[in-house]
């Protein structure tokens, strides 16, 4: 009975070591699985059991460094892409503004505008791009208007100015299709609503309109404000400046001018023409 007892105990011993020695290649895969999960593929799994788990860990380790090398890949890829999705914007954006000859330039200088504005707003990355991607787009809905409405010397209609008004929807609706932009189609939409819920298309107010809405909208009127139009000259930056700051609770967000006054007092006469999107974005 005690040399039973006694080969019992040996088998569990050695079973004990057994299990033991698989277990640590086991934890060391575990460890390397957790760090693949959290993108980290330089450190390698190491076992050394001379067995099938040390042959697993070479493979598990070649893995690694291709997924590695597919990230790397990957990550510049998208900044090609990103890079190309500026461009493309950028030249639509021109075209855009070339349906009429007063307006060459504005939507980037709305952009760029805005773009320092956001600045000093604790946005995220992905808002930041959305008022990227809206703010050069946001009059996109002008294409589908005549440029003798556009380019009309004299006072409108009312039928031409609510030709006008509806670019806002005829923008949302040209890119309502495009997934990428499903973000900016907000700021396409709704920058003609007013603080106060006297403007268009929607008639919304205060905080109903989207925040990055509110924002580009004072520097789009600022930027209408000083440029020529076929109806009237620019207007001397301080005028419109003034005109901006009247329009705080009624038209505009007054938190929304605070930061447009903002980037006067910092960049002063240079506002108007200061960086450039490319360079803030």
């Amino acid at each position: 009975f005690a040399t039973l007892v006694a080969v019992l105990g040996l088998v569990v011993l050695l079973t004990t070591i057994q299990v033991r020695r698989s277990l640590r290649p086991l934890e060391a895969l575990r460890e390397g699985t957790a760090r693949l999960a959290r993108r980290d593929f330089s450190s390698a799994v190491t076992v050394r059991s001379g067995d099938e788990f040390e042959d697993l860990a070479g493979s598990f380790n070649l893995m690694a460094g291709d997924l590695d090398q597919q990230f790397r890949s990957n990550a510049q890829l998208i900044a090609r892409l990103n890079d190309l999705t500026y461009g493309a914007l950028a030249a639509l954006a021109r075209a855009v503004d070339a349906s009429s000859s007063w307006t060459a330039g504005h939507s980037e200088r709305v952009t760029a505008f805005s773009m320092r504005m956001a600045a000093r707003v604790p946005l995220g990355a992905d808002r930041v791009d959305a008022l990227l991607r809206g703010g050069l787009l946001h009059d996109i809905g002008k294409i589908g208007i005549s440029p003798l409405i556009l380019d009309k010397p004299g006072r409108l209609e009312p039928d031409e100015l609510q030709r006008i008004r509806e670019h806002p929807m005829l923008g949302a609706r040209i890119l309502a299709p495009l997934a990428a932009f499903a973000d900016a189609i907000p700021v396409v939409r709704h920058h003609h609503e007013w603080w106060n819920g006297s403007g268009y298309p929607d008639g919304l107010r205060g905080d109903e309109i989207p925040l990055l809405a509110r924002l580009l909208a004072v520097a789009d009127v600022y930027d209408a404000l000083v440029s020529n139009r076929p109806y009237r000259s620019g207007w001397p930056q301080a005028q419109a400046v003034e005109k901006i700051r009247r329009g705080a609770g009624i038209q505009f967000d007054p938190a929304m001018v605070q930061l447009f006054m903002a980037v006067l007092a910092e960049e002063g006469d240079q506002a108007r023409f200061g960086p450039t999107v490319e360079a803030v974005r």
